[in-house]
């Protein structure tokens, strides 16, 4: 990790990401902001991402959780994303609701795959609230990004992600109920 981008990483957790912002500098490049339409939760396949992942703990202090998976220097490891979500495994979300992800024919990669899904999961196991998550292409240009471009969530994310950070309390009537996302 060079200076530019240990001097971002303590920017994040000290000032948090603006919504629908987000900055990614290289060494000896200048800062570069995008602001972008989309969630600040994305996800992609392949290994060649980095993720830098956010959250807050009880007391409203924000936390770096993760990048790509990697020890972070001057922090300590807070989460492993090394395992993957297993199918039938039920699973918590950060209002308190219980579900299990079950695969769909248009899945690009089994559900809890990517980076998106292991940080989430691992956050709430935690007892932190997720705040802000990204990721980042960085290598050679492929057919589908260049260096530092954001990539977007794939498929499988884009259905399971909003139901692992539903908000919603379980319901009083029925609080062990446990929701399938199909």
């Amino acid at each position: 990790m060079d200076a530019d981008e240990r001097q971002h990483r303590g920017h994040l957790l000290e000032h948090g990401p603006t919504p629908k912002t987000s900055t990614r500098t290289k060494a000896g490049a200048a800062p570069r902001s995008e602001t972008k339409e989309v969630p600040t939760f994305c996800a992609a396949p392949g290994t060649s991402c980095v993720v830098d992942y956010e959250a807050t703990d009880s007391s409203g202090r924000r936390v770096l959780v993760a990048n790509s998976g990697k020890t972070v220097a001057g922090l300590p490891a807070t989460t492993d994303v090394k395992g993957s979500m297993a199918q039938g495994q039920t699973f918590t979300t950060p209002g308190g609701r219980k579900y299990t992800v079950q695969p769909n024919a248009n899945d690009t990669n089994a559900p809890g795959n990517c980076a998106a899904p292991k940080l989430i999961h691992s956050a709430v196991q935690q007892g932190l609230a997720p705040v802000g998550m990204t990721e980042f292409w960085v290598g050679p240009a492929n057919s589908n990004f260049n260096d530092g471009d954001h990539a977007p969530s794939c498929p499988t994310c884009q259905r399971i992600l909003s139901s692992m950070l539903c908000p919603e309390p379980p319901d009083p009537e029925n609080p062990d109920q446990v929701y399938t996302v199909q």
